[in-house]
């Protein structure tokens, strides 16, 4: 199925690398030219994964492989922590000079408190690999940062959260996300100090420095949704780029582009481009309907009274060739719209969402290119309308210093920020033996035949979600497998929970919630009690915590929020966005900057006069069949490049090829275009004797505001002065009319010319290549 369609994924490039690395030719090659194989996030690996690197570092003179098996979280795409510890024990072990030992991210108290919570949730790794050593001390003697301020320094660098509802003792997650969000709110109107890596200084926090970390996309939108009904922005890579009011815009013009006849975009664009209130555009219609009742069908398209969609309609025909990338472009670009689309408020995630409507367009280009199918606008739309459908129409991830970042925790991963909101902390673990499953059968890691011994396991659930008084699921429960797949899963989250963690720089915020029907910190409950979490570690009633690190308690700042049942919704700030001033297009009474003088008689006049003929050689026998001003311009090309002193065979060369590359060659005959040549060279011995020839001169003359810019075909230098040549692939027979039209061109262009040499020009002359005559053009003008 997918070679029919030229497709390949990630899983078939890995299987068809692994199937390479043993082909004799590839290891023989490879052998010879690998010095380094350089293996990044180890942790990572899947067992095919693992298959390549080994080939690889068979064939390299020398391997690196750098990983951290507390950060391995990607269990679901098949990474095996069990890869790295058997490659480990292969290689005898971790060496102590390689292990990192210092952090340069956290402060010394986030630092300690990942050693504590760690070093007891890792306990198959030494605690060499788990703990760390903080560069950012409290005393200001590390070399990159400056003392830190007493504003920090007196202040922790944990913050405890919890939550209670007034009035009630029951609570939801919803509840939980509103009070975060207007917790977050009043933690920006404190001013709290952290460090800008990049000012190098210490400022007030804004939203930008802080990220909330979720377990699910869905909890992330959830988040965000909560935290702009309180009035911040936030940051989220979310569904539905499709429904927002700038998508809707730009797709409403290239419907309309398309068809001309959509009245639901021509509505669209009343309303957001042109700023019409619904009222209006439902009046405006209805007289128009009436309208075109009473004209029998004859009026009008409705909206072209409208000055948005009349420039539309004057864009139509110079988007006609363009890809829809490109259409998108132009009309971005036309009629501004990034302008238009920035007034509405939140403008960093619009103008955001503008480019990925862009990054759209072109990944269509190229799947369309891959297909080998044909691409166009409305191909391009039916391609939205689909990952709209999947709800796959990802909206921008604007980076945005006045809004809040929501990711979840598997994305953190690599990042950093000063203030982490460790969310989601209670969490179930989920550990269901039900679902697709990779097995490994065999007790230990054969390096050799990495992928023996595997298998896929699919169990199906007949009973859904219900889960009592089945003997099925009680002796699952109960089974060895359950246990092995309940500590695999611990395992992850434990791993996960460290990622999040150490993601933050100045400040950890971990949330809690009163109400929640147990411990609504379970995930870390467990993290902390091996699997247990039967005894919740945040207390609201104090600011101790039960970690030490070297006999140090770890404290925390706790914050009891004591808040109403429902919440307020606040606006959004709008921010401005600075842009250049509205272009001011064309405008009456302004001259354009180049001058074409045959368009500009009433301004430049020219009268010419074309002289009898000259005939420097016969036309050649071209068949009707034949393209006649293609024949021209093949004479027009070899003209300019002509050298009769080359050798013959050259000569003839030039000329086939030049036949070929204008497909005349099944008509006309090489011989005909070089005797063609010879005559007009003949011509100009007999006429411009000793003339010094130049071709192809470029010429720019300023004329009363304008410019007149030409290339000059040919520039006879005589000893009293010059004489211009313009070649013409006119095939009619009124020769005269046409020489006298380009009689205001020869004009400037001999203007132009005397001025640059200083010399006069004694005549201009049009050489109609196709009817083999030259013809002399006198002017008159100012």
């Amino acid at each position: 199925y997918k070679k029919r369609r030229g497709l390949i994924d990630y899983g078939d490039m890995e299987t068809l690398v692994t199937g390479l690395l043993d082909h004799p030719r590839v290891r023989e090659t490879l052998a010879a030219e690998l010095d380094l194989l350089l293996v990044d996030e180890f942790q990572d690996t899947s067992p095919l994964q693992l298959e390549i690197f080994l080939k690889l570092s068979a064939l390299a003179k020398q391997s690196i492989w750098v990983g951290d098996p507390k950060q391995s979280i990607y269990g679901f795409r098949g990474a095996e922590p069990a890869l790295m510890r058997s490659i480990i024990d292969a290689a005898g072990g971790v060496k102590p000079e390689n292990i990192q030992e210092q952090s340069w991210r956290s402060r010394a108290e986030l630092v300690y408190l990942s050693n504590a919570l760690f070093t007891k949730a890792f306990p198959d790794l030494d605690v060499r690999q788990v703990r760390l050593l903080p560069v950012r001390l409290p005393q200001g003697n590390q070399p990159h940062y400056s003392a830190e301020p007493t504003e920090m320094t007196g202040r922790c660098a944990l913050l405890h959260w919890h939550f209670e509802k007034e009035g009630s003792s029951r609570t939801s997650q919803e509840w939980m996300n509103d009070a975060l969000a207007e917790a977050i709110a009043e933690f920006l109107r404190t001013d709290r100090p952290i460090f800008d890596k990049t000012a190098k200084r210490f400022r007030p926090v804004r939203p930008g420095d802080i990220a909330v970390l979720c377990r699910t996309n869905k909890h992330c939108e959830e988040v965000a949704a909560k935290l702009n009904r309180a009035g911040i922005a936030a940051a989220i890579a979310q569904s539905g780029l499709l429904q927002t009011a700038e998508a809707i815009l730009i797709l409403a013009c290239l419907k309309y582009i398309l068809t001309g006849e959509d009245s639901l975009s021509v509505a669209e664009i009343l309303l957001l481009g042109s700023g019409r209130t619904l009222s209006e555009i439902i009046e405006d219609r209805m007289d128009w309907l009436e309208q075109d009742e009473r004209t029998a069908g004859r009026s009008l398209p409705w909206g072209l009274e409208d000055a948005f969609i009349g420039k539309l309609e004057q864009l139509r025909p110079q988007i006609r060739e363009l890809s829809s990338a490109e259409t998108l472009d132009f009309l971005l670009e036309e009629l501004d719209l990034r302008r238009t689309i920035a007034k509405w408020g939140r403008t960093e995630q619009r103008l955001s969402n503008v480019d990925e409507l862009r990054r759209l367009a072109l990944q269509y280009e190229d799947n369309c290119n891959r297909l080998h199918a044909a691409a166009s606008l409305g191909g391009f739309l039916l391609y939205l309308d689909e990952l709209n459908q999947q709800n796959k129409d990802q909206r921008g991830a604007s980076e945005d210093p006045s809004a809040v970042n929501i990711l979840t925790y598997h994305r953190s991963k690599g990042l950093e920020w000063p203030v982490v909101v460790a969310h989601d902390l209670g969490t179930a673990l989920r550990a269901d033996l039900f679902g697709l499953s990779l097995v490994n059968d065999r007790a230990e890691l054969d390096l050799s035949d990495i992928l023996g011994g595997r298998r896929l396991r699919y169990w199906v659930n007949p009973y859904d979600r219900q889960r009592s008084q089945i003997k099925l699921l009680e002796s699952l429960e109960a089974s060895e497998l359950q246990r092995e797949k309940r500590q695999e899963q611990l395992a992850e989250e434990a791993r996960l929970l460290y990622v999040g963690i150490t993601r933050a720089r100045d400040l950890l915020i971990l949330p809690s919630r009163g109400g929640a029907g147990g411990s609504s910190t379970g995930w870390l409950d467990r993290v902390y009690g091996g699997g247990n979490n039967e005894t919740p570690v945040l207390d609201p009633d104090t600011g101790e915590t039960p970690w030490f690190w070297e006999e140090r308690q770890i404290l925390k700042e706790t914050t009891v929020f004591q808040l109403p049942g429902s919440f307020p919704a606040a606006e959004l700030p709008q921010a401005t966005v600075p842009f250049l001033e509205a272009r001011r297009g064309r405008m009456d009474g302004r001259l354009p900057y180049h001058l074409i003088p045959a368009d500009q008689q009433e301004l430049h006049p020219v009268r010419s006069q074309a002289l009898a003929p000259y005939t420097y050689s016969d036309p050649p026998p071209l068949p009707e069949e034949a393209d006649r001003y293609e024949w021209g311009q093949v004479v027009k090309h070899f003209l300019t490049g002509d050298d009769r002193n080359r050798k013959p065979a050259d000569r003839r060369a030039q000329a086939e090829g030049l036949l070929h590359r204008f497909a005349l060659a099944p008509y006309a005959e090489a011989d005909w275009l070089l005797r063609q040549a010879n005559d007009w060279a003949g011509w100009l011995d007999n006429h411009w004797p000793q003339a010094r020839i130049e071709r192809h001169y470029p010429v720019i003359y300023p004329v009363g505001g304008q410019c007149f810019a030409a290339d000059l075909d040919v520039v006879l230098a005589g000893a009293d002065g010059y004489a211009i040549v313009q070649y013409s692939s006119y095939t009619g027979g009124k020769w005269e009319q046409q020489a006298n039209r380009l009689g205001p061109f020869l004009h400037f262009a001999a203007r132009a010319l005397e001025t640059i040499r200083e010399r006069p020009v004694r005549a201009t002359f049009v050489n109609f290549v196709n009817l083999g005559i030259v013809v002399q053009v006198r002017t008159f003008g100012e």
